[in-house]
């Protein structure tokens, strides 16, 4: 054995020698170099040729299998002038020690260099099958039809068709499709389709062209892999505009087909406008309601409007109609609420006694009847909204703007976990979905999460830089923090755009808490882009100059002008300060009548509603009517063990502990309020102030009391000093700059 053992430099000496003559060593080398280059070429030129990706691995594979074969053959066999002969003979000994070490190395480094090729290759494949595992393989995005007429009806049309075939793709079982805001994103960006699939988590992309011309229309539709820009279905339909349903038919089928998945089971909403002209003009009016804009909102009201007089039993048009109805009166403010949201209603409600399956006439519901719940503070149409959600939910579970939609609901109804769990679906379903994400923001702000909200939101702003909603937003939350300084740049960006009214009310309720008098009566008077916004803009500024009975009288004027509700609750509150309380009495009746009766329920009743009720029953004698309906109240805001409690439901308890004389209680709810940030003794929904208000005018004389109120004054001169300070120091590096 030790003579063995001796012998291994001598044999490996002669072993490389012998390589080296029979060049082995040589064509390994060329081998790897010629090997790497021809794996390089492959991963660059064959997807341009269409190539599926496994072809590259093939090719490293065979270039690998390849490579012994190649070296012994070099062994066994030369070329000589006589042609192909075995190799005969040894070699003398190379007995060089530098050499040797040479030879080896070169071998080596052949060696590495074909493993590292391969492994590379392997490894890209591998990454790949990471990033789209199983659960994306049947996932598709549809993004926006190019359009190649010149006019912006056209490309509105495209726009209307994409949403629609995004509607009938989210039909097919097993398939996810992802949201059209999501996909609506990359419209006239020319950005690669790998980074596309990434970012939205899907394995194919259908993408297409529009030209449209003389009642006719011309479609090419093509199905791409996403990992490799591979085409896997084309078509082009050249067509007349009575043929658009089968169209559309012919490319939901198709894609079935192609990704093997299952025709849907019967949930599909079946077209309800005519082809033709009008399904043409529903194609655009659908574009403009998604626009989301006051012009394009407009319009498309207008259409839906004619298209549903032409042809009253079109589910799809009445739901139109009144989607953009209850849109412009209440985000924007431009239509009468009292009268739009009596026709919405009754568009919606037709559709539905057409179609009580339609999930669009569903979700358009859930829609109207939560947006009027926030203008009337009326329960009962959140338990509307809730019915018709989960109907349209049942139906559709993959629609992610119906997630999102009942997702918000769940949220008004404090069911915070369950929206959470709805609102991450909807996300994933639609990443760049902004509504989504504001939702998504809310239900972890009520579950307590405060942090991650915040975080959540400021993640938002560096996607969407310039989305004032998510500024306002994060604003409000804030607010709720005590934060009002750092809330106020958010605020003020959002109030900037003269978009949202509601935007310019948080401002002014920002300087009003900070005591900026001046401040607010700017943007009360920069607030002409709105009636609305004028009118309570001036109760406001009478509010906050202390003058309730102005307030009054301007409140009774508004309710008898326009019959808009959002001046009720602000007369109760004026007429129970400045003791009318014949009004209160008949304005509360209107509001909810049954708090006044000898056996009231609270079910559905708005706390604020409560309270006044007990105030004016107290007043009026009826002593322990009002104790009930306080101590009812208390029940139901009761904070549940291991759940957030924010600080407004403490201001109620303490309103409702205030009004039944139980101070030192009413003084504890106040007190960790406080703790919790509570910075704004003006009320937001009213604009009056806490020590003002008559479930605390007893407390006016507590030394605990005005404690509580002068610890938070305290708090907000300091703040408007920092904020003086820091305009001040901004104003002078601007001068000097």
């Amino acid at each position: 054995m030790q003579h063995l053992i001796a012998r291994l430099p001598r044999m490996f000496r002669t072993f490389v020698a012998e390589l080296k003559r029979r060049k082995v060593l040589r064509v390994g080398g060329v081998y790897a170099v010629v090997g790497w280059g021809i794996l390089r070429g492959a991963d660059e030129l064959f997807p341009l040729l269409n190539l599926p990706p496994w072809s590259v691995t093939l090719v490293a594979a065979l270039l690998l299998a390849a490579f012994p074969i190649a070296l012994i053959i070099t062994w066994a066999f030369e070329i000589t002038p006589d042609g192909v002969k075995r190799t005969e003979g040894t070699a003398q000994e190379f007995t060089t020690p530098r050499g040797i070490w040479i030879e080896a190395s070169l071998l080596v480094g052949i060696v590495v260099v074909i493993g590292i090729s391969v492994a590379d290759r392997f490894d890209d494949g591998a990454a790949s099958e990471d990033v789209l595992d199983d659960s994306l393989i049947n996932s598709i995005a549809v993004l926006p039809f190019t359009s190649f007429s010149d006019d912006a009806e056209s490309n509105y049309f495209a726009d209307g068709l994409t949403e629609e075939i995004i509607h009938d793709l989210a039909q097919l079982s097993g398939l996810k499709v992802s949201g059209r805001t999501s996909s609506f994103h990359f419209k006239n960006r020319n950005e690669d389709l790998r980074e596309i699939g990434k970012a939205l988590g899907v394995a194919n992309v259908l993408e297409g062209s529009v030209r449209r011309a003389d009642g006719r229309v011309r479609i090419t539709v093509q199905l791409v892999a996403a990992s490799d820009g591979f085409h896997l279905w084309s078509q082009t339909y050249d067509r007349g505009l009575d043929n658009m349903f089968a169209i559309q038919d012919d490319v939901a089928s198709s894609v079935a087909t192609v990704l093997a998945v299952r025709l849907g089971d019967g949930a599909r909403d079946a077209p309800t406008t005519t082809a033709g002209a009008p399904y043409e003009q529903y194609l655009i009016a659908l574009a403009l309601l998604e626009d989301g804009g006051l012009e394009a909102l407009t319009r498309a009201r207008a259409i839906f409007q004619a298209l549903s007089a032409a042809r009253p039993d079109d589910v799809d048009a009445l739901a139109g109609f009144a989607r953009a109805t209850i849109y412009l009166a209440g985000a924007y403010l431009t239509l009468d609420f009292e009268s739009a949201a009596a026709e919405a209603i009754a568009a919606i409600e037709r559709a539905l006694a057409i179609d009580v399956r339609s999930v669009n006439a569903n979700a358009t519901a859930g829609f109207v009847y939560t947006a009027i719940a926030h203008r009337t503070d009326e329960r009962r149409y959140l338990t509307q909204a809730e019915q018709v959600l989960a109907r349209a939910a049942a139906r559709a579970p993959s629609d992610a703007d119906v997630l999102t939609d009942y997702g918000g609901l769940l949220n008004e109804l404090g069911r915070h976990a369950e929206a959470l769990t709805m609102l991450r679906d909807a996300v994933d379903r639609d990443p760049f979905a902004a509504p989504a994400m504001l939702q998504l923001a809310m239900a972890l702000q009520g579950l307590g999460r405060l942090a991650d909200a915040r975080a959540h939101l400021e993640r938002m702003l560096e996607r969407f830089p310039n989305h004032d909603a998510t500024h306002l937003e994060l604003g409000e939350l804030l607010v709720a923090q005590g934060l009002l300084v750092e809330a106020l740049p958010h605020v003020e960006r959002a109030h900037a755009s003269h978009t949202n009214p509601r935007a310019s009310f948080v401002l002014a309720h920002i300087f009003a808490n900070l005591g900026m008098t001046a401040e607010l009566e700017r943007v009360i008077h920069d607030g002409d882009y709105s009636p609305i916004m004028r009118a309570l803009g001036q109760a406001i500024l009478f509010n906050v100059h202390g003058d309730d009975a102005a307030t009054q009288r301007l409140a009774r004027d508004q309710l008898d002008l326009t019959g808009d509700r959002i001046w009720r609750p602000l007369l109760v509150s004026c007429a129970l300060i400045n003791g009318d309380l014949a009004t209160a009495r008949s304005e509360i009746a209107i509001l909810d009548a049954q708090l006044l009766s000898p056996s009231p329920t609270i079910t559905n009743s708005h706390s604020e509603t409560i309270l006044a009720a007990a105030d004016l029953l107290r007043r009026e004698g009826a002593t322990e009517q009002s104790r009930w309906l306080l101590e009812r109240l208390l029940e139901r805001l009761a904070p549940i063990e291991r759940s957030y409690d924010p600080a407004t439901a403490k201001i109620l308890r303490a309103k409702a502990l205030a009004a039944l004389e139980r101070d030192d209680e009413a003084m504890v709810e106040l007190e960790a309020a406080r703790l919790q940030g509570f910075r704004t003794l003006w009320d937001f929904d009213n604009f009056q102030r806490l020590d003002r208000t008559p479930q605390f005018a007893a407390l006016g004389h507590n030394p605990r009391f005005r404690a509580f109120v002068a610890a938070i004054e305290a708090a907000n001169a300091a703040a408007r000093e920092q904020l003086t300070q820091y305009r001040s120091t901004r104003r002078s590096n601007d001068s000097t700059s």
